[in-house]
Order: C-alpha cells, then sequence, then structure tokens
C-alpha cells in the first residue's frame, strides 16, 4: 500500500462547477478521449433538493434453514411482515418464487442531506488550531482560570494532535488522547482498521451544524460535540467525504489534555440520523479484511467474508472497468466522476443497513445498495450551496451472486448495476424527486446486462417482464402504453417490480438499437445533470425536453417506438 500524501491538513479552494451536461450531436458516435486519461477531483454539482435514494439489486433468499424467533427487537421491515428472522424475505403467496426485488427505497436508509437554511460546517478546525470559517463559529466558552474549562483552541489542538496522529502513522499519540479502558481500546482498533486503507485526504474537522452549538456549560470539565472524519479513499472518492462523530470530551484539571471519554455516531445532522453516514466499516471492533485492486476497495468485518469477496475481487474490478471504458466510448462526462467503487461485503443480514446509517435489523430485498454521500465542501455555508456526491456500496455475501450465479446473476453483473448508481450519483446535478425510476433502474439494469451474449433474449428479468406485459399479477399488468411509476418499479410484488425494471431496462436497448450506444447513455446522463433553474437552485429532470434535444423526437414518440420494441422483445 502507498503512503498517502502528508498535506491532508491545508484548505482547499472550491472547485468551479461543471458546465451542464451537452449531450452528443445526433448521429455522431463518440469516441474515446484522446491522451492520458482524466483526472478525477472534487467537482461540484448543484445539490438536489430532497434526499436522494440508494438503488438495489434482486437477491435470493440465504441458503440452509431460516433463522428461529420471533420479532426482532428494533427491526423496522420494509416490505416484510412483523416477526419475520433476519435474513429472510418477506412472507410469500402459496406458489410464488421465492427471491427478492430491487429496491432502493427514496429516503429511507442514508442518502444525502438536505441543504436548507444555511450550511453545516461553521468552522473546521485544522490541524494548526486555525479556523478558515472563524467569523461563522459560534466558539466554546472560554476556559476560566483553574477552572478545567474546555475551550475552542483546547479542541482545535486536540484535533491537531489526532490528524498529525493519523498522518504520521502514530498510534502512541492517537490512543493517548482517549479515556482508558474500552474507548482507547476501540480507538486502537480503528486506528489500525482506518491504516488499511489508502487516502489523498483524511483529517478529523469541527462541525457547527445550522445552529447546534457546543456548549460546555461556561467552566464545565466536558462537552459533548460533533465532528467530521473527512476522508476521500485514493481511487475510489473523486471528492471528500464525511462521517459524523459524536464526541463526549473532558479534562481534569486546567493543566490537564483533553481527552475523549465517549465515541458515538453524531444524533442527527438537519434532523435526520441517516445523514450521519455512521458507522464506517473502519468502526467495527474487529480487525476488518481490505482488498484492493484498480479503482476498488473490497472490505469485510470478518476473515471468512473477507475471503468471498477475494474469490470475486478480480471479477468486481473488471465490473468497475468495464462500466468506465463504455461510459467514456459513449463521450459522457468524467469530470467529478467516482473513478472507482468501494464495497462493504457482509453474511450477517443484520449488518446489511448497518453500514453507513446505522439501521441494523432493516430487512428489506435487497442483494446490495448504493448509498450516496454528500461530499463534505458541498457544506460550507459561506460558499454556494452545491453537492458531489461519493458513494458506498454493501453487498449481502449471502446470496447466489457470490456462490452459485450463473449467467447473468453473477458478481459482475450484480456491480455493474450498483457501480452505474455509484457513476451516476456522482455526477448528479437533478432535483431528486424529479427522477423518474425507469431512468434510474433502467439504466442501471442496462449496464449491467449489455455486456452479456444476447442480452435482449438472456435478460434475467425476461420472465417476469412477459408476465407483467401480458397476464399480469395479482389484478396488476401493464397498461401496455406508459413508462412504468416509481410506485410500480419498487412495488412490493415481485412480478411488478422486475418487470417494471425490465420495461425501464428496454428503453435504454431500444434508443442504443436505434440511436447508438451513445444516445443511449447520453439519454441517462441527461436526465441526471439538467440545467440549473434561473434562481441557481437543481434543475428538474426532464425526460420529453431530453428525447427532443438529444433524438429529434417527442417524449410520445420515444414511447410509441419503445412499446413496439417491447412486444418485439417478449414476442406478443
Amino acid at each position: 500500500m502507498s503512503q498517502p500524501p502528508q498535506h491532508w491538513n491545508q484548505p482547499q479552494p472550491p472547485p468551479a462547477p461543471p458546465a451542464p451536461y451537452a449531450p452528443p450531436q445526433y448521429g455522431q458516435p463518440q469516441q474515446p478521449p484522446a491522451g492520458p486519461p482524466p483526472q478525477y477531483g472534487p467537482a461540484v454539482q448543484q445539490f438536489p433538493a430532497g434526499s436522494p435514494p440508494q438503488y438495489g439489486q434482486p437477491q435470493q433468499p440465504p441458503a440452509g434453514p431460516p433463522p428461529q424467533g420471533g420479532p426482532w427487537p428494533g427491526w423496522s421491515p420494509q416490505g416484510g411482515q412483523p416477526g419475520t428472522p433476519p435474513g429472510m424475505p418477506p412472507t410469500q403467496e402459496p406458489g410464488q418464487q421465492r427471491k427478492l426485488s430491487r429496491r432502493g427505497l427514496f429516503g429511507i436508509i442514508g442518502g444525502a442531506v438536505v441543504v436548507a437554511g444555511g450550511g453545516f460546517f461553521g468552522a473546521r478546525a485544522l490541524a494548526g488550531g486555525g479556523s478558515d470559517d472563524s467569523d461563522d463559529f459560534a466558539p466554546l466558552p472560554g476556559a476560566a482560570a483553574n477552572s478545567g474549562g474546555i475551550s475552542t483552541d483546547d479542541v482545535n489542538a486536540l484535533l491537531g494532535v489526532l490528524n498529525t496522529a493519523l498522518t504520521k502513522r502514530d498510534k502512541a499519540s492517537f490512543v493517548s488522547r482517549h479515556t482508558p479502558g474500552a474507548v482507547a481500546t476501540q480507538a486502537g482498533r480503528m486506528f489500525d482498521n482506518i491504516g488499511k486503507f489508502t487516502f489523498d485526504k483524511l483529517e478529523y474537522q469541527v462541525i457547527g451544524q445550522g445552529g447546534r452549538l457546543f456548549n460546555a456549560g461556561g467552566g464545565a470539565s466536558s462537552v459533548k460535540m460533533d465532528i467530521a472524519l473527512v476522508h476521500q479513499v485514493r481511487g475510489v472518492d473523486a471528492t471528500p467525504l464525511p462521517e459524523w462523530y459524536e464526541w463526549t470530551l473532558s479534562r481534569s484539571g486546567t493543566d490537564a489534555p483533553v481527552v475523549i471519554t465517549a465515541v458515538n455516531g453524531a444524533s442527527s445532522v438537519l434532523g435526520e440520523a441517516k445523514y450521519v453516514y455512521y458507522p464506517a466499516i473502519w468502526d467495527s471492533p474487529k480487525d476488518i479484511v481490505v482488498i484492493e485492486r484498480p479503482n476498488v476497495v473490497l472490505t469485510a468485518e470478518t476473515a471468512a467474508d473477507g475471503d468471498l469477496l477475494k474469490k470475486s475481487a478480480d471479477v468486481i474490478a473488471q465490473a468497475i472497468a468495464t462500466n468506465r471504458t463504455v461510459w467514456k466510448q459513449a463521450g459522457a462526462p468524467t469530470t467529478g466522476l467516482a473513478p472507482g467503487a468501494f464495497i462493504v461485503g457482509t453474511s450477517d443480514r443484520d449488518k446489511f443497513y448497518y453500514w453507513y446509517s446505522g439501521e441494523a435489523n432493516q430487512h428489506g430485498n435487497e442483494a446490495a445498495l448504493t448509498i450516496p454521500v454528500l461530499n463534505a465542501d458541498s457544506m460550507d455555508q459561506d460558499r454556494t450551496v452545491t453537492q458531489v456526491f461519493g458513494s458506498r456500496i454493501v453487498a449481502d455475501l449471502t446470496t447466489d451472486f457470490f456462490h452459485a450465479g450463473t449467467g447473468e446473476e453473477t458478481a459482475q453483473d450484480l456491480f455493474q448495476h450498483e457501480d452505474t448508481h455509484n457513476m451516476t450519483f456522482s455526477i448528479m446535478t437533478a432535483s431528486d424527486p424529479s427522477m423518474p425510476l425507469w431512468v434510474v433502474e433502467g439504466f442501471a439494469d442496462f449496464m449491467a446486462t449489455r455486456s452479456y451474449s444476447n442480452p435482449l433474449q438472456n435478460y434475467v428479468k425476461l420472465p417476469e417482464l412477459k408476465q407483467y406485459a401480458t397476464v399480469g399479477d395479482k389484478g396488476r399488468k401493464w397498461d401496455g402504453k406508459s413508462f412504468p411509476s416509481n410506485d410500480n418499479v419498487y412495488s412490493d410484488d415481485l412480478v411488478v417490480a422486475d418487470g417494471c425494471y425490465g420495461l425501464g431496462t428496454m428503453v435504454f436497448y431500444f434508443i442504443e438499437q436505434k440511436y447508438g450506444l451513445d444516445k443511449a447513455i447520453g439519454f441517462a446522463v441527461a436526465n441526471y445533470r439538467p440545467a440549473a433553474n434561473a434562481n441557481g437552485s437543481p434543475g428538474d429532470d426532464d425526460p420529453a425536453k431530453v428525447a427532443s434535444q438529444l433524438l429529434g423526437i417527442s417524449l410520445d414518440d420515444l414511447r410509441t417506438q419503445w412499446v413496439a420494441f417491447v412486444h418485439q422483445v417478449i414476442g406478443a
């Protein structure tokens, strides 16, 4: 593992925002860019209103007998039945195929912060004890003489010690600023775990979030405050991302050092716990496994799960590389594009929703989730409120994608799908609520399946597409003329959901066959990247406008031709 840069604590100027995506000109196929590959870095995008979705892939039920027991404490099921044990799909009707659907569940877990009424970083404490926004930061009370009180300067000094320890890999110094016992032990474990990754940026920063100021109670000797661990994983992240902690700080006397006596995830950001992105995999109390491939970081909490990831590591790396090759061949934008993927694998279904959201026991239907993470610099209230997403992908290693997968049911298919979400999140400027899911999921399935032999004939959801389009399921059937609704794409009825994924996917296969690959990818990208509104707010996705500008036809004409194409594919 190469050594990280030694200048993590220098404030960086805000990058210039990119221009809205200009789709390829009609009839002109795009060639891969000449010269060296593009350089990836923080590219500021307009932040979409509303929290973005998380997108998933279907999974087969876990092998072996179901776990025993009744309802699980604290479980809030998503599409499941109360009392369904962890790891098991929702109760199904007799005769229904037992598999899990693809649901992203808009805004339920993780997602980007909705920026409203100001930013988050009132101050960002640097290793030297300074702050680049001190005029906006309501400081801690000054420490009274001989009181043992904690001041802003004390906090900045603490961050300086910790950031220097991270940079120099000085474990003793890092652990010494945590109270002895369990807190120090876990600090040492976290230090070891995080040292297994290579970073372009890694530092703790103070968060002054929307009036949640750090009240030390005058001359008090302890205080709780929110701290961000701002990090950019090399080869994976296009921009620094935050993870929010709540620290309890204490000092025993005037001359005693400030120490951390408790570490938890921040209680909320903008009133939502789901925006904290805690815990990260390096917060595990276990000795984690990290596997690196070009532009891919795979990590797991246990050696056994690490072994499963290792078996698929080269296939996963190929999936990530294939996506970017196809993307560049189509002339799609590369500025700010996520250069790779960060993937956490787990065989513990109770941990599947836990990473980066803290929502354990949320037993939905995904085999993998792509969790968008708002970048750190977009939350500085001194700048125009902007956004760039990074992502973290969590995969369930008990599924057939990692065991008996064949055809399109393989790790390559799974991660080309999830990485497509990862890529589009990183260049997204659209207001999230305006994004139709037939674009979101249809494009991800298109990218995941187009490299297979005879992809239309071998499309994994073709049986459900045929059933939904011809006879339906439980009285629900495609009307034969409409793009699928968001509710149907993420339906609890698996035939409806998979059928609607298929309908969305066929839009992109149709565009590719008639207009070319550049237009198929350009159609998705232009939907993700509309121009901002006149007042600077995020633009709304407008498929009709995209169809007119990119394809030279109306959305009604596209729909009519697509319907005929679907009937040709399904033979009905």
